[in-house]
């Protein structure tokens, strides 16, 4: 295939486009055949790991941070690929939202994406990002994601991989979406509180900090987790603050 008005770094008129970063100053496709198109992608596909031989394992307790890790870099890569319909015709985001997007979904919008042509800008970014992905996978996870394969590689004839595609077979290894586990989570945020305020000794930082983490587990897999602020504040009265660490908290939240 071949691509038309790659200029990374200049409008059709040659005139200079300013951004926050290089690869989001054009929405054109990048000409892989030029030092800072190649460069681009180099970049653009590296490990999310500072150590190589580090990698993400499929473990569920490192799925948010594994997420986290892909939304920097997309914003640096301006990737443009992770809002994507769900069954109902929903815009739902990849990243915050998978629990409303079924594989299926992640493939009926992939599979056109790719098969355009001339090659687009997104199609790039699919390839991109399953290249990322792969730079940042332990081998046994990648040994696991191989048995799948058929779920992310987009067949003939267009014969590629999608990043996307990728990734939410990677959640779906990583995080088992059933409504036990979504209850399990419910729970820590009702009677649960006490328990994680006590292991917190009383401190309301980090005590917020990991109710805030449970309630979007809950979100990604598209629960609604309602108003817990009744029980907040019953777990927040019962501190003791002979230190005054809730007092400083609350005069800290009015300044």
């Amino acid at each position: 295939m071949s691509i038309s008005g790659a200029r990374p770094f200049a409008t059709a008129g040659g005139a200079v486009c300013l951004a926050m970063t290089p690869a989001r100053a054009s929405r054109d496709p990048i000409d892989y055949t030029t030092k800072t198109g190649s460069s681009l992608y180099d970049r653009d596909t590296k490990s999310l790991f500072t150590d190589t031989k580090d990698g993400y394992d499929l473990k569920s307790d490192g799925l948010m941070n594994f997420l986290d890790a892909i939304n920097c870099r997309g914003r640096e890569c301006g990737w443009e690929i992770f809002t994507i319909d769900n069954t109902a015709g929903d815009a739902k985001n990849l990243l915050t939202e998978y629990g409303d997007l079924t594989i299926q979904n992640v493939l009926g919008h992939a599979t056109p994406v790719l098969q355009a042509a001339p090659i687009t800008r997104n199609a790039q970014e699919e390839g991109q990002l399953f290249a990322c992905i792969n730079n940042s996978m332990t081998q046994g996870a990648i040994d696991v994601l191989n048995l799948r394969q058929d779920k992310f590689l987009i067949p003939a004839p267009v014969d590629e991989y999608s990043g996307t595609c990728f990734l939410r077979v990677i959640i779906a290894e990583a995080q088992v979406d059933t409504r036990a586990t979504t209850n399990l989570l419910l729970g820590q945020l009702t009677s649960g509180l006490p328990d994680i305020m006590g292991k917190e000794g009383g401190n309301v930082k980090p005590f917020n900090l990991q109710v805030l983490s449970i309630v979007r587990r809950v979100k990604q897999r598209g629960t609604d987790p309602g108003s817990i602020l009744p029980q907040l504040l019953r777990v927040y009265m019962s501190v003791d603050d002979k230190e005054g660490k809730f007092a400083r908290h609350i005069e800290n939240l009015n300044k």
